[in-house]
């Protein structure tokens, strides 16, 4: 009687056990299944968008063709002249206020601002895979966890600092972007970094192309490393002083773990490139790079 009692219950443990080995089994299935279509939706998305904001930067601008009735020459002569009198200004009248006009929006971004109003710019650095969009939000939080679409997704987008400011450039522009295994987002800065490959890779691919909505521009690498999150506080968008401003590129410069030529004067602005590290816990790979005026 005992035997079939302990029988009974090593059996019930065991059944209890590929019970939970198969929930265990499925839940990772699930989970891998999720990160895969999230990663070919992520993808699709990319290339999307790629494709939208390249066909329009590539097509050259307009040039005016003559109408038929454009094409019969016209002199001056042939045109009968009637002279119209101005008339007298009123003095009554209230004076005409002529709108300054705003600030021009490039074309090139006119079908991702259709998609979403709040696309800052785009960025892309020859030798790897980031060519995206950059989006601006009201906070740090939102396009963390969100696509352009406003969707949630594990990939999420690249966005720029919601203290920055798009239109005329802080002294230090900071974008932020996941650091993800199939090596998309802002997974390849890492390359700056690694003590492989660092050395030669930044001789190769030294440029930052960021194109604002308003204008394009190029930044030139000069600082790259590995920062604690309670470590050095980069994340700075302004300065008080012209010397709070050296001093601070001259902190990070130090920092770097790769050697450039490039100087950074008081009057330049940078660009601060952020995002997870797994060297150690809670750690960020980080580059600045100055804007190319010259």
């Amino acid at each position: 009687m005992k035997k079939d009692k302990k029988g009974k219950k090593n059996k019930f443990v065991i059944n209890l056990l590929i019970v939970f080995s198969f929930s265990v089994a499925m839940v990772f299935l699930y989970l891998t299944l999720m990160s895969y279509l999230d990663k070919k939706d992520a993808e699709i998305t990319a290339a999307e968008l790629q494709s939208l904001y390249h066909a329009e930067s590539a097509t050259p601008a307009a040039t005016p063709t003559a109408t038929p009735t454009e094409s019969a020459a016209v002199t001056p002569s042939d045109i009968p002249i009637t002279e119209t009198p101005s008339p007298a200004p009123d003095p009554t009248a209230s004076p005409v206020v002529i709108a300054s006009q705003g600030p021009t929006i490039s074309s090139d971004f006119k079908d991702l601002l259709m998609i979403n109003n709040d696309v800052a710019g785009w960025i892309s650095i020859s030798g790897t895979h980031i060519d995206y969009p950059v989006l601006l939000g009201d906070d740090n939080e939102f396009y963390l966890k969100r696509d352009i679409y406003k969707k949630e997704t594990r990939a999420a987008s690249i966005f720029m600092d919601y203290r920055n400011n798009v239109l005329n450039l802080n002294k230090n522009t900071i974008l932020y972007g996941h650091n993800l295994e199939d090596g998309t987002m802002f997974s390849e800065l890492t390359k700056y970094v690694d003590h492989k490959v660092r050395y030669d890779f930044i001789k190769e691919n030294n440029i930052i192309v960021f194109n604002t909505i308003y204008e394009n521009m190029k930044f030139e690498i000069f600082s790259a490393y590995v920062e604690e999150v309670q470590g050095f506080q980069y994340l700075q968008t302004s300065f008080k002083t012209d010397q709070d401003f050296l001093d601070y590129v001259d902190t990070v410069t130090k920092m770097s773990l790769i050697t450039t030529n490039v100087k950074v004067n008081a009057d330049d602005k940078i660009l601060t490139l952020s995002t997870c590290n797994h060297w150690f816990l809670d750690s960020r790979t980080v580059i600045h790079a100055r804007l190319i005026t010259d």
